[in-house]
């Protein structure tokens, strides 16, 4: 059996919650636990579409200096806007 390593499990869990916080319309926890994933497991957020779209959604979503914030991360992660 192959054994899925611990980052990879906390990176998705971080996903998960951003996801979630997204849909509750909380913008701020959900671009941290973006970064908390990303800062977990890069490679996982780098390379997620559905990361991508869901920096796409914060992006177009989020107020103010969040949308700001998010907009750099994006940048960062190679997400185009």
């Amino acid at each position: 059996m192959t054994r899925i390593p611990i980052v990879e499990r906390k990176a998705s869990l971080f996903i998960d919650v951003a996801q979630a916080y997204v849909q509750w319309g909380k913008y701020e926890p959900a671009y941290r636990a973006l970064r908390m994933a990303d800062g977990v497991a890069p490679e996982e957020v780098r390379t997620l579409s559905s990361v991508h779209r869901l920096v796409g959604d914060l992006a177009e979503r989020a107020p103010g200096t969040v949308r700001a914030n998010v907009r750099e991360f994006a940048t960062q992660i190679g997400v185009e806007l």
